[in-house]
């Protein structure tokens, strides 16, 4: 009940918002890339925690994982919200330089 209450609630919301002129979007969400960098300097069980709270702290990053056995990050991030070449900077600040393996769309629920 409490759950049917809350969505009547939003609706008059959203129709007292078009009734104002206020234009409301219900866009697909935005679209998010997984980004595949190579950390070649990673050498110790404590270097991926490193990198990957360097990423994490970054807006727009949504997750970051990183693997000393392939020397690589993958960043899960929105698109338009991050760059590559902050993601690089972030790892170069940390003291681990890294360079682009790939870039590709994915799709993510919300």
């Amino acid at each position: 009940m409490k759950r049917f209450s809350a969505f009547v609630g939003l609706l008059f919301l959203i129709s007292g918002f078009l009734g104002a002129g206020v234009s409301v979007s219900l866009a697909a969400p935005p679209p998010f890339e997984e980004v595949t960098l190579s950390v070649p300097d990673m050498h110790c069980r404590l270097c991926p925690l490193t990198v990957r709270k360097a990423l994490d702290r970054l807006p727009g990053v949504v997750e970051a994982k990183a693997d000393l056995e392939t020397k690589t990050a993958t960043v899960v991030i929105q698109k338009g919200r991050v760059s590559v070449r902050t993601l690089e900077r972030a790892t170069r600040e940390a003291g681990y330089p890294s360079t682009l393996v790939t870039v590709k769309e994915i799709r993510m629920k919300m």
